[in-house]
């Protein structure tokens, strides 16, 4: 019985682990992250739920099979104020995946942020 329990909780900890960090967003976690730390960091906040709104991607082929992709994302940011109170804000965010190997996660695509505005 323990054994089952514990298996149990074990799962659900490596699921819930698993989620991503931005609602309704398909992104690579390592794409995710970067652009919830600008988006926290141009709107000046410590913390807030983010919920993707809208996204496209262009990619561009640069040279020799080389391909980058310039992404356009939507976020709104919802921070609570007080027990029942939120700020809202409309971020905008203009990121790229370069074709290149990223040696500080150690693995393919470095991502960057070329452009940001928070409202």
């Amino acid at each position: 019985m323990k054994t089952i329990l514990l298996a149990t909780l074990s799962a659900f900890c490596v699921c819930t682990t698993a989620q991503a960090e931005i609602l309704n967003s398909n992104y690579d976690s390592r794409h995710q992250t970067m652009l919830e730390q600008a988006s926290l960091n141009a709107c000046g906040v410590n913390g807030g739920k983010l919920t993707q709104l809208s996204s496209s991607v262009v990619k561009h082929k640069v040279d020799q099979g080389i391909i980058d992709y310039y992404f356009t994302t939507e976020l709104e940011l919802t921070i609570r104020i007080d027990q029942g109170v939120y700020d809202t804000y409309k971020v905008s965010v203009n990121s790229m995946l370069a074709d290149a190997y990223d040696h500080t996660a150690q693995d393919w695509g470095i991502y960057s942020v070329e452009a940001i505005s928070c409202k």
